[in-house]
């Protein structure tokens, strides 16, 4: 028995499909055809097996789900994180204080995780403390930080900025020695050159800043709070020089591989301080489970105050700035902790940052020495510390692609010393801020409409 020749089809050629004709799917594979069959005569169509087809799609990397759709399936869980950077911290306070207004409710309503990094664990543990323990009232909205950071700067920094006592009284100095050969100088001036240089190695053979003078002014913000008391889920970051390991002090157990210890019942004041305390401007700080409370003690003969270290009992851990371990930008960190709350839901990661200095580095930096990459503006810290937050923003913009806001300001060299928190500076930090402000005026309203989405809103 001869086989049926099978009509050609018009609009294709033979073996491939055009966009006329569209496959038949079916539900199961079919059998393989009888061994018996006779072999198609030349010039008609091979009839095969059908195969199931895979469709490919390609993404370009800008790709992120619609959060619309995204939240259908699962909740919101959004986290914000906050740089380190001294007095700059007004920055991203400034910003918060912004989305507050815009979004008629506090920082802790709209975040479910707050984290931070040295200034940014003093604002952490702020926007996160209840009035008091077991309230469920914040006791500070972001606009109040921002009154407490313009005296904060000039009242932990009361002896001065690094470049003020530091680089310029060397830099006039090294000016000085220039003209000794070549003009001669009287001897009252010769001498008070070399009490210029005793002043400045006196510094720089101690710590600048008086780190226990940063613990009282922060307990008397936030008192004995524990992390645990906190409004939100609230990570903060130091570096243990003890175990040289970084640590992640958490309203509840860490993630994070590594972190095996327990700080939920330590004081906020004691972990924002301890990742505050960045070397060489603050010693390092110990941090016990049980503190005694910081104390201030007046000294009359020399006018001014004495902070003594007040000890305490149990566990304890000598800890500095989480940016001298390298978590200056936490974002990372706070992304990939993963708690009871956190576990399969849509993440939201705002970043915020304390500036960055978009010009480049001086063209004689080749032949700079010690003195000039501390001096010039701190290129040498302020390369560090750039360097590893632009890391970790490249691979959170990988990781979560548009759900993910990163907002760093760009600053001048003029207010790149993190310890400069003169009432100018913070005026001018908090212009930087404005001008933030107003050039992404769309990028914010956006994210105030995704923290304000119905599904996550909290439920009193």
């Amino acid at each position: 028995m001869l086989k049926q020749k099978r009509p050609k089809s018009k609009n294709r050629k033979p073996g491939k499909l055009t966009n006329k004709t569209t496959p038949s799917i079916p539900s199961q594979t079919p059998a393989e055809p009888s061994k018996a069959s006779v072999p198609p005569s030349k010039g008609t169509v091979p009839v095969r097996p059908t195969k199931k087809y895979v469709f490919n799609r390609t993404f370009n990397s800008d790709f992120t789900p619609n959060i619309k759709d995204a939240q259908r399936q699962r909740p919101i869980f959004s986290i914000l994180s906050i740089d380190g950077g001294g007095a700059r911290g007004i920055i991203p306070a400034v910003i918060l204080k912004e989305i507050e207004r815009r979004s008629g409710r506090r920082v802790s309503e709209l975040f479910d995780r707050i984290c931070g990094t040295s200034t940014g664990a003093i604002l952490a543990c702020g926007l996160s403390a209840p009035k008091s323990a077991g309230k469920s009232k914040a006791m500070f909205h972001a606009r109040e930080i921002v009154e407490i950071y313009r005296t904060l700067g000039e009242e932990i920094f009361s002896r001065g900025s690094f470049n003020e006592t530091v680089l310029q009284p060397m830099e006039e100095f090294f000016n000085f020695q220039l003209t000794v050969g070549k003009v001669l100088k009287p001897l009252a001036t010769i001498q008070q050159a070399i009490d210029t240089v005793s002043d400045v190695w006196r510094k720089l053979d101690n710590p600048l800043h008086d780190v226990q003078k940063l613990a009282y002014v922060l307990h008397g913000y936030l008192g004995d709070l524990k992390m645990k008391d906190a409004l939100t889920e609230l990570f903060v970051y130091a570096y243990d020089i003890g175990s040289r390991t970084p640590q992640v002090l958490g309203s509840t157990e860490s993630s994070i591989p590594g972190q095996a210890n327990k700080f939920s019942n330590f004081r906020m004041y004691q972990a924002a301080t301890g990742s505050s305390a960045a070397v060489p401007f603050f010693a390092p700080y110990t941090i016990f489970k049980k503190p005694n409370a910081p104390l201030k003690v007046p000294n009359p003969a020399a006018n001014e105050d004495i902070y003594p270290g007040t000890g305490g009992s149990g566990d304890s851990f000598d800890l500095v700035d989480g940016g001298n371990g390298g978590i200056g930008n936490p974002a990372l960190f706070a992304a990939l902790e993963e708690t009871e709350t956190s576990v399969g839901k849509h993440k939201i990661v705002l970043s915020l940052g304390t500036g960055h200095f978009s010009q480049p580095v001086s063209s004689q930096a080749k032949s700079w020495g010690f003195i000039q990459w501390l001096g010039e503006g701190g290129e040498l810290l302020n390369s560090m510390f750039d360097g590893e937050a632009d890391v970790t923003d490249m691979a959170l913009r990988q990781i979560l692609g548009n759900n993910y806001f990163r907002w760093q300001p760009r600053i001048p060299e003029s207010l790149a010393f993190l310890d400069e928190g003169s009432r100018e500076d913070m005026n001018a930090l908090e212009d930087v801020a404005r001008e933030f402000i107003s050039k992404n005026d769309e990028e914010i309203d956006k994210l105030v409409a995704i923290l304000n989405q119905p599904a996550n809103i909290r439920i009193p």
